[in-house]
């Protein structure tokens, strides 16, 4: 989508309002972070991507892998690592 806008002089600088679908469409909110890539062809302005958590790439946290672990079922874990590791691993 292009939209035709108008860069206005703002206190000293320059800026350009950011409203309508400019808004809406990125989902920008006031008091957002942004990144702003700059080249001689002009700006692109995009929301700051958020770090990701340990939770947002596992799908579980140790406790819960852990919770129906015993001494049985982790020794019978154990007799499935020669199938599940090549040979050059000593388990």
């Amino acid at each position: 989508m292009k939209i035709n806008a108008k860069i206005q002089k703002w206190g000293n600088s320059l800026g350009l309002r950011i409203s309508g679908a400019m808004k809406t469409i990125p989902k920008f909110e006031e008091n957002m972070q942004v990144t702003v890539d700059v080249s001689e062809k002009g700006i692109y302005v995009y929301p700051k991507p958020k770090k990701l958590t340990a939770r947002d790439i596992l799908p579980f946290t140790l406790e819960e892998l852990l919770a129906d672990l015993d001494a049985e079922s982790a020794r019978e874990d154990m007799e499935l690592l020669p199938v599940l590791l090549p040979e050059e691993y000593d388990v």
